[in-house]
């Protein structure tokens, strides 16, 4: 199975106005199979993901149905879309980092990575399962968090060149939501597993790290204007150089 460009042909050197020239002459495709391309390839990832369990393995298909969203902003070829795509890789990447901060301590501690072993973890590593809920919000696109803007640009563009499509991308990230608040409840909350009952949470000198990608996950969701108007000059330069 294929997602992304497909062309009959090599493209030519990378360029605005060689893409959008390869775009109107060979690739009717390159428009067109973009968009169902990747909303296929995040809803895939989303509905692997549902079925895993182990942590890792659950992020890592998160990764590549959020690299989805990202392509899917890429295919509107619109400013909105490509503000929203480089905003949710930025997004992404300190999320991702987050997430398995998180995780590699809770292995550390635990020796195991498999959910169904875990369970009420936020009783006895408070701070630990917070840094991993915190990321798992980020990954929903929870208002106020950073990766809300990326997600909702990309939307916004994705609803004025896709009408319809723009429906389905909007249910795949409700079933994001459903797998990642799946895996939060199942290792998190319930029944503590009185195995791990004694083991230590993260310490203030370890936490300082995740401190500083939590605050930058807050910082951006709250002002995402600073990141905005940087990656702005140069998408909308970019957009109006195309033919």
């Amino acid at each position: 199975m294929r997602y992304g460009v497909q062309t009959a042909a090599p493209l030519p050197r990378y360029s605005p106005r060689s893409c959008r020239a390869a775009g109107r002459t060979r690739g009717v495709e390159l428009t067109i199979n973009w968009f169902p391309g990747h909303m296929n390839k995040a809803r895939r990832e989303i509905s692997v993901a549902m079925r895993q369990t182990d942590f890792k393995y659950v992020i890592g298909f998160s990764s590549v149905s959020h690299m989805g969203i990202v392509g899917l902003g890429l295919s509107t070829v619109t400013v909105d879309g490509l503000n929203g795509a480089v905003f949710q890789m930025f997004a992404h990447g300190i999320m991702t980092a987050l997430f398995f901060s998180a995780i590699g301590y809770i292995y550390d501690r635990t020796h195991t990575k498999m959910i169904p072993e875990l369970g009420g973890l936020s009783r006895i590593m408070p701070v630990a399962s917070g840094y991993f809920i915190l990321a798992s919000l980020t990954a929903v696109g929870v208002p106020c968090l950073a990766s809300f803007w990326g997600e909702l640009m990309v939307f916004i563009a994705a609803f004025k060149v896709y009408p319809v499509g723009g429906v389905f991308a909007v249910g795949g990230l409700v079933l994001s939501a459903l797998f990642m608040l799946r895996v939060v409840q199942r290792a998190f909350y319930g029944p503590k597993n009185e195995k791990f009952a004694h083991l230590s949470d993260v310490s203030f000198g370890q936490g300082i790290p995740r401190m500083i990608l939590a605050a930058v996950i807050v910082l951006f969701g709250l002002l995402p204007s600073i990141l905005l108007d940087v990656i702005d000059t140069a998408s909308v330069a970019f957009i109006k150089g195309l033919p």
